[in-house]
C-alpha cells in the first residue's frame, strides 16, 4: 500500500471474486460522485483490440470465434495452466498499467479514486493503492450470479471462481469487507465506508 498524505488522492482497489458483485458496488460509488475504473473491463478491452494479434499469436486460432477472442475457449486454457496464465498477463498488464497510471494523472484533483479489478495479486499493483475494499458473498450465490447473469454453465462457473479463490487476499490485507448476499444492505455499508475515509457525498471537484 502507498502512504497517503492529507494532500493526496485516495486511492482504493475494489476487489473480489467472480460473482461478487464488484461492478454493482462500483457503480454505486460512482453515483456518489467517486471516479472509477473498471480494470477488467479495460483488459478486456485491449485484449480484444490492441493485444489481439499477440494473443492469437500465443494461444493459437482455437481460441477464436467468429475472428473474435472467444473469452471462454481463452479462459478454459489458462486457468488450468499456470505458465498460460503468465503468458497471457505479459502481454496484457504493461498496457493495462498505462491505462491505469493514465487514470490516475486525468484525476488526480479528485478527493477519492477507486480501481474495480476481480484480482488485485493478478496485477501486483497493491504498492498503487492507500486501501483494499473487497466484495465478498456467498460461494452458492456467485455461482447462481454467474449462471443467470453470464450464461455460464455450473461446472464452468465453479472452474473460474475457484482458480480465483486461490488468489483471495488475507485479512490483514483488506481494509474493509462489503458484503453482497441478498440480503445485505449495500448502500449502508458504503455510507459508512466514504464517511470513513472522509468523502461521503463527494461531489467531483
Amino acid at each position: 500500500m502507498s502512504h497517503l498524505s492529507k494532500t493526496q488522492m485516495m486511492k482504493i482497489v475494489l476487489t473480489g471474486t467472480i460473482g461478487s458483485g464488484k461492478t454493482y458496488v462500483a457503480k454505486k460509488l460512482e453515483a456518489q460522485g467517486v471516479a472509477v475504473l473498471y480494470l477488467d473491463a479495460v483488459a478486456a478491452t485491449i485484449r480484444d483490440t490492441i493485444a489481439k494479434q499477440a494473443v492469437i499469436d500465443a494461444f493459437g486460432t482455437s481460441i477464436l470465434k467468429d475472428d473474435n477472442i472467444d473469452r471462454q475457449a481463452l479462459g478454459a486454457l489458462v486457468f488450468k495452466d499456470l505458465q498460460a496464465k503468465r503468458t497471457l498477463e505479459n502481454i496484457i498488464h504493461p498496457l493495462v498499467l498505462e491505462e491505469m497510471l493514465a487514470f490516475f494523472k486525468t484525476h488526480e484533483h479528485e478527493k477519492l479514486c477507486v480501481v474495480e479489478v476481480a484480482n488485485v495479486h493478478e496485477f501486483g499493483w497493491q504498492k498503487y493503492f492507500d486501501e483494499v475494499w473487497m466484495v465478498v458473498c456467498d460461494h452458492d450465490v456467485a455461482i447462481n450470479r454467474l449462471m443467470k447473469q453470464r450464461g455460464y454453465l455450473q461446472e464452468y462457473a465453479n472452474t473460474v471462481l475457484n482458480a480465483q479463490k486461490q488468489f483471495v487476499l488475507k485479512d490483514n490485507e483488506v481494509q474493509a469487507y462489503i458484503y453482497n448476499n441478498p440480503e445485505d444492505d449495500v448502500n449502508t455499508q458504503l455510507q459508512q465506508l466514504l464517511e470513513r475515509v472522509g468523502v461521503y457525498g463527494i461531489t467531483r471537484r
